[in-house]
């Protein structure tokens, strides 16, 4: 395998970080398509003589919805050896459109895949070893007497539904600074987590991608709790 983990590593010296070249016009911020993160990959693997391709892929249905399956081989084909790797994805659940929903958790996790394999940075954000320190939150201020509280349950599926709108977003850090970014200007408020958004505001935002929430079921309840 040292031919095809050298060739890998020249991959990786031969790609930096893939510039945003789309917009999403709904929140107002820039992305790295998936075909710009391809083409860029493909032609990185390309010049260090490998072949990355999806072999086959496969949806299964688990207590949390469906799941797309996929299998990938790198390939090394001057020596003939190979490399098989395997991503799973899941599909928003409760979209009119499944078929689309599919093919979108197909796309991004290939997406993935490749900025995994080729260890891609984020384009115009500090490494890791350089971000400030963090520092510590202050005590929540206690609820006014008689002020309307969400219940956690509530509270949990805006979690969830936020997490589906991630799901969908080849650039989900990306997406989650855009919004928190935008929703700081609409509510002229500094926002730094998306758990201090505004309800009102996870709903439009989970509303606007077409993602449906129900309550849960007495099945539900009984499998996950109801607390």
């Amino acid at each position: 395998m040292k031919q095809l983990a050298g060739a890998l590593i020249a991959a990786q010296k031969a790609i930096g970080s893939v510039s945003k070249d789309a917009k999403n016009s709904f929140a107002n911020y820039d992305y790295v398509s998936a075909e710009t993160m391809i083409t860029q990959c493909r032609r990185a693997l390309h010049g260090a003589g490998l072949v990355f391709s999806r072999t086959h892929w496969d949806m299964k249905s688990t207590d949390f919805g469906i799941t797309v399956i996929s299998k990938y081989l790198l390939s090394h084909p001057e020596t003939g050896l190979v490399m098989e790797l395997m991503n799973e994805m899941i599909v928003p659940p409760n979209q009119k459109q499944l078929d689309k929903a599919v093919l979108a958790a197909l796309t991004t996790g290939l997406n993935y895949s490749l900025r995994d394999l080729l260890l891609i940075p984020r384009a115009d954000e500090p490494e890791v070893d350089n971000l400030p320190e963090p520092q510590p939150k202050s005590a929540p201020k206690p609820a006014k007497t008689g002020a309307k509280q969400e219940p956690a349950s509530g509270d949990r599926a805006l979690a969830l539904g936020l997490s589906m709108v991630f799901g969908l977003k080849p650039d989900a850090e990306g997406y989650e600074k855009a919004l928190l970014d935008h929703a700081s200007k609409k509510y002229d408020k500094k926002f730094t987590s998306t758990a201090e958004l505004p309800d009102e505001y996870v709903k439009q935002v989970i509303e606007a991608h077409n993602i449906k929430m129900s309550e849960a079921t007495a099945e539900d309840k009984a499998l996950f709790g109801d607390k």
